[in-house]
């Protein structure tokens, strides 16, 4: 069974962030993460990147700023800058989500980047080194950015509405290439991103459901390649989805899918597990970029009582035992995986 391990210094930075948030004086503590243009960042030293495109909460200005708006004064309109971007509604075809009805843009997607941050702390505890850690803090109402900017037909509607949203889409996005370049050289195909979202699903409360692309995992192209049955997810005792609901017993933890039949079935990834993996052309996959490094990608859906007590699930703050306790649980299960899979960092 595990226990609730607490780290001070982690716990303290999370609550000053929160209290930040809530347009209170005090600065954050940016003791072990870059704040800079809307993006949480962090530079890693082993193969694993964190990211988090709809945890955000900022307002950004339409003019690009070196020195943007803080989460503090966008509380306050008064002190908000001119000319906010315009909000995004989203246009339809692919863009949409929700299903039948009229399109529309999803919302925020609840503490989803306080949970990667939180995650990325565990996992350096196993790892002995840092993942590399982008997070937006840009809110899902103003910049979509697991949504294409440059779809098919031409228009960036599927991310943004206002065109001086491009060059956040596009910093950050950046980042993550960068950071992918980087991690690539020194660790080949061993490198995996992880993208961090929550859900709401009635019925899947205590489910993280594993998205890895449509059809036989796609959007793990290499750990495919090395075994089509995908032991990394599915081994019945060393398999990712076994060792999260093994550690996750005492929160209830599911995971779904639980076979490869059924990895599609429920989620298959969005644009950034999509562009990561290269093997959808119209994301630039190898078709389009062939020197593009091709890593395995994963989104990470996590469900509201994974997030919160069921008698908290409503709080304005976060519930920071769930919280770090659903992040230590994630972080040893995929620690026990790696060390039985993904033994070697070479190339």
């Amino acid at each position: 069974m595990l226990h609730y391990r607490f780290t001070f210094k982690l716990t303290l930075s999370v609550a000053i962030s929160f209290i930040f948030l809530q347009c209170n004086p005090h600065d954050l503590n940016t003791e072990n993460l870059n704040f800079s243009n809307y993006l949480i960042k962090q530079k890693g030293s082993i193969p694993v990147i964190i990211t988090a495109p709809h945890g955000g909460w900022a307002q950004p200005n339409q003019a690009h700023d070196a020195n943007p708006i803080s989460a503090r004064q966008a509380c306050k309109i008064s002190e908000r800058k001119p000319n906010p971007l315009v909000p995004h509604n989203c246009r339809g075809g692919r863009c949409a989500i929700g299903g039948e009805g009229p399109p529309k843009s999803a919302g925020y997607d609840q503490w989803s980047w306080l949970l990667a941050i939180l995650f990325s702390k565990e996992l350096e505890t196993c790892f002995s080194g840092k993942p590399y850690f982008v997070v937006t803090t840009i809110a899902r109402a103003y910049i979509d950015f697991n949504r294409d900017a440059n779809d098919p037909n031409g228009n960036y509607h599927c991310a943004f509405d206002d065109p001086n949203a491009r060059t956040y889409w596009e910093d950050y996005h950046n980042q993550i290439e960068q950071y992918i370049e980087e991690a690539y050289s020194k660790y080949g195909k061993q490198v995996m991103l992880l993208d961090f979202h929550s859900h709401d699903k009635k019925g899947y409360e205590t489910t993280a459901i594993v998205g890895l692309g449509e059809a036989w995992g796609q959007t793990v192209p290499n750990l495919r390649l090395k075994d089509k049955n995908l032991p990394f997810f599915y081994d019945s005792q060393t398999g990712l989805m076994n060792q999260l609901e093994e550690l996750g017993q005492d929160l209830n933890l599911k995971v779904y899918p639980t076979t490869i039949e059924d990895n599609y079935k429920m989620l298959g990834g969005g644009y950034t597990v999509k562009r990561y993996s290269r093997l959808y052309p119209e994301y630039g996959g190898p078709q389009a970029n062939p020197t593009q490094p091709m890593v395995d990608a994963l989104q990470l859906e996590i469900g509201p009582s994974l997030r919160a007590h069921p008698n908290l699930v409503n709080r304005l703050e976060p519930d920071l035992d769930t919280l770090e306790y659903t992040a230590t649980v994630m972080a040893q299960a995929f620690c026990n995986t790696w060390l039985v899979h993904q033994k070697s960092w070479q190339k």
